[in-house]
């Protein structure tokens, strides 16, 4: 969200303002104004818009590339909250009936643990399904990627609202 926000400012800055100087350049002095001091102001606008737009452009692609890069480590007694699957066309299903019909839809997994809190990853189809709502088990999380987890036999039943 702030990438796009940084985005559209700067092609907001970039493009009124080059032409905001590509009019003060050309235009000289209008009406007995003297441009000179405003040109020398206004002609940074531009660059500063597509400063904006690189930098929020190559943020992006490093939030990216690095979402799933750290070590992994094993998170005891993590709690799934919800598992949801997003199709290619950003709709949310959570209906089980309707996954195998689904063209490459990527599965999330909310997780509750006790170090973290409540947080959302992203996980291979077959962790998406040994991930039952209100299994309480061992989670192995690397970066925003949950690897596996393992469920803890012969647990109560407890409400997921219900805290550890």
């Amino acid at each position: 969200m702030v990438i796009g926000w940084l985005m559209f400012t700067g092609l907001i800055l970039f493009l009124p303002g080059g032409f905001l100087v590509f009019f003060l350049a050309v235009g000289g002095g209008l009406g007995g104004i003297r441009v000179d001091e405003i040109f020398n102001i206004a002609k940074w606008i531009p660059v500063l818009g597509l400063l904006m737009y690189i930098g929020g452009l190559a943020y992006g692609i490093h939030s990216e590339k690095t979402e799933y890069v750290g070590a992994r480590r094993v998170v005891q007694h993590a709690r799934i909250l919800a598992r949801y699957a997003i199709t290619r066309d950003h709709r949310m299903v959570s209906d089980e009936s309707e996954f195998e019909f689904l063209d490459r839809p990527k599965f999330f997994v909310k997780v509750l643990t006790p170090s973290d809190g409540s947080v959302e990853y992203q996980c291979h189809h077959a962790v998406f399904l040994n991930c039952g709502e209100g299994m309480i088990g061992d989670a192995e999380i690397q970066g925003q990627w949950l690897g596996a987890f393992r469920p803890y036999m012969g647990m109560q039943q407890t409400h997921v609202g219900q805290s550890f």
